[in-house]
C-alpha cells in the first residue's frame, strides 16, 4: 500500500498533460501511486499518457478512460480506487513546484501523525503570487483552499462523502467546509505545493448552486456562534451579579469599630 495516491483527472488536455506528468514521475519520494481518470478525451490526451508512461521509469499507475459526469465525478472515482493513506488531487494543467514536494510533505506528516487534513500553499500562474497561508472556518466561508494544496486521508475523504457532484465548480470548497465543521485534525504546512492554473473555469465562473449552500452554512454557523456568545455573556453577567451581591453582604472587617 503506497503512502500517497496522486489522483489526476484529465479531459482533452493534450497541451498540458506531459508537463504535469513529468512533475509527478520525477518526484524524489517514490512511495506513491498515480491514478489517471480520463473523461473519454477526444484529442491526443490518452495516447500521450500511454506513450509517456511506458517510455521510462514511472510509478505504479492506473489509467481509466470513460465518460464521466465532470471533474468531481472523476476525482471521486480516483478516491474510491485509491490505496494510499493520503489522497492528493492535481489538475492536468497544474504541476508540482519541484521534485522534492512529496518528500517535504512526507517529512511533515511524519511529524504530525494525528493529522486528517493537511494543506500548504500554491503559486498562482496568473500573477506569480503565493496563495494563501493559514485558514480557519470563518475565513473558509469567504475564500477556498485550493485542492492542489491539500493532502487528505482516504478515511476522511470517504467518511465525509467525497465530493458532492451537485456543485459543478466548487465541490472541493464544499468538501473543505465539511472537514472544518466536522472537527477533523487539520494542519498547515508552510510549503508551496504546486503551480496552480487559476485561469480555469472554476476560477473565473461562479457556482451559484454552491453559493446558496454556502449562505445556508454561514447563517447556521453564525447563528450558533451568536447563541453561544449570548449564552456566555448571560452566564458572565450572572456571575458578576452574584459576586457583587456577595461583596455587598460581606462585613467590612477592616472597618474600625
Amino acid at each position: 500500500m503506497p503512502l500517497f495516491s496522486v489522483i489526476l483527472p484529465t479531459y482533452n488536455c493534450e497541451a498540458t498533460i506531459l508537463t504535469c506528468l513529468k512533475s509527478i514521475v520525477n518526484q524524489s519520494f517514490t512511495d506513491f501511486e498515480l491514478l489517471i481518470i480520463d473523461g473519454l478525451s477526444a484529442d491526443k490526451t490518452v495516447s500521450l499518457i500511454q506513450s509517456f508512461m511506458t517510455t521510462g521509469p514511472s510509478p505504479d499507475y492506473t489509467l481509466i478512460s470513460e465518460k464521466d459526469k465532470g471533474i468531481y465525478d472523476a476525482m471521486n472515482k480516483g478516491g474510491r480506487l485509491a490505496m494510499g493513506r493520503w489522497l492528493y488531487f492535481l489538475g492536468s494543467d497544474d504541476q508540482f513546484m519541484n521534485n522534492s514536494i512529496l518528500m517535504q510533505v512526507y517529512q511533515y506528516l511524519s511529524e504530525n501523525k494525528k493529522s486528517d487534513f493537511s494543506y500548504g500553499n500554491v503559486l498562482l500562474n496568473s500573477n506569480g503570487k503565493c496563495y494563501d497561508g493559514r485558514f480557519n472556518i470563518r475565513r473558509l466561508m469567504s475564500v477556498n483552499i485550493c485542492h492542489q494544496a491539500i493532502f487528505v486521508t482516504r478515511n476522511t475523504f470517504l467518511e465525509l462523502g467525497s465530493f458532492d457532484t451537485r456543485y459543478a465548480l466548487w465541490a472541493d470548497w464544499d468538501f473543505n467546509l465539511k472537514v472544518f465543521l466536522a472537527g477533523k485534525y487539520i494542519t498547515y504546512m508552510d510549503v508551496t505545493i504546486a503551480h496552480y492554473n487559476n485561469t480555469g473555469q472554476s476560477s473565473v465562473t461562479r457556482d451559484h448552486i454552491f453559493l446558496k449552500r454556502l449562505e445556508e452554512i454561514r447563517q447556521k454557523f453564525y447563528g450558533t456562534f451568536l447563541n453561544k456568545f449570548n449564552s456566555r455573556i448571560r452566564y458572565l453577567a450572572k456571575r458578576i451579579r452574584k459576586v457583587a451581591q456577595s461583596e455587598a453582604n460581606t462585613p467590612d472587617v477592616q472597618k474600625k469599630m
